[in-house]
């Protein structure tokens, strides 16, 4: 099991009832030997709210069904709440990547984009992160 930690930096409306996050991460760079010898399974990614250690229901972008590289969707409901982890596995030895089951849009009430940096996307952020293995 494998996490990306971010913390939200900037501070956080509070009059705008739910904020959508949408997190771009590269996974395949997260994973051993930067994924040549592994690949993300995307059914184990979960989102965890640290505030609170709730599991946040998000959503993943199209980009998954061609590759380990895409955006994980997710709504923040309390503005206080800064702190989450992104929590995946990557696909055992021999086993096989099930294909693409699109979920349709993730219903966002308001536009509002958070870039997550990770080790190969340093987008402009009101986030930070950092990757580790658990």
């Amino acid at each position: 099991m494998y996490t990306v930690s971010f913390t939200i930096t900037s501070a956080l409306p509070a009059d705008l009832g739910y904020i959508p996050i949408s997190a771009e991460i590269d996974f395949a760079s997260l994973l051993p030997n930067g994924g040549s010898d592994a690949r993300l399974k995307p059914a184990s990614i979960v989102v965890i709210d640290l505030a609170d250690d709730t599991v946040v229901p998000h959503h993943l972008t199209e980009d998954f069904a061609h590759g380990d590289h895409g955006r994980v969707e997710f709504v923040i409901g309390d503005p206080t709440h800064t702190r989450y982890d992104i929590r995946f596995s990557s696909l055992a030895s021999g086993e096989t990547r099930p294909p693409w089951r699109h979920r349709g849009p993730f219903p966002l009430s308001v536009s509002a984009t958070c870039y997550v940096s990770t080790p190969t996307n340093h987008g402009p952020l009101p986030c930070s992160a950092s990757a580790s293995s658990i």
